[in-house]
């Protein structure tokens, strides 16, 4: 009886290790039948979704769906952004984030790979929160010197 409750536990400790670490945009990748998103560069749309990116300099984002995924009852839609935002902007972020750097990096869609600043970059739990809404998390990167935001969010319910 042990040895089964043992098995069991183990069992289980596997199968939430093997669940966890997975980046957020693995999920929603381009397949073979969905089309790779279309990159934007408008910030109005951007801005009013994330107030706190204030007026932003520039952008290339993209959002994608699991509209093709008819298994999935849970509807999903993502956003990949990264932002250019005013030196001012940037300042109230890492003044208000309380963020450091963890030595985490970004895991954007392939699409806007190659917009992304070189780093390092700053982010928390707190910053993360100030992106968030109803519904919707998002996980923030700020890379203080090139005045970049970078931002991996979702929403469920879309």
């Amino acid at each position: 009886m042990a040895t089964f409750s043992k098995a069991v536990i183990l069992g289980v400790a596997l199968a939430l290790t093997a669940c966890q670490g997975q980046p957020a945009s693995e999920e929603a990748e381009p397949t073979a039948s969905r089309p790779a998103p279309e990159v934007r560069h408008d910030t109005e749309e951007l801005a009013q979704t994330f107030p706190a990116l204030g007026a932003p300099v520039s952008a290339s984002w993209i959002t994608f769906n699991n509209d093709s995924d008819e298994a999935s009852r849970l509807r999903l839609a993502w956003i990949d952004a990264v932002v250019q935002v005013t030196p001012e902007t940037m300042a109230g972020l890492v003044e208000r984030g309380n963020a450091e750097d963890l030595g985490h990096r970004p895991a954007v869609q392939k699409a806007l790979e190659s917009e992304l600043p070189p780093g390092p970059f700053l982010t928390g739990v707190e910053l993360n929160m100030r992106f968030g809404a109803l519904r919707r998390s998002t996980r923030v990167f700020l890379d203080v010197p090139a005045e970049t935001v970078v931002l991996q969010s979702s929403i469920a319910g879309q």
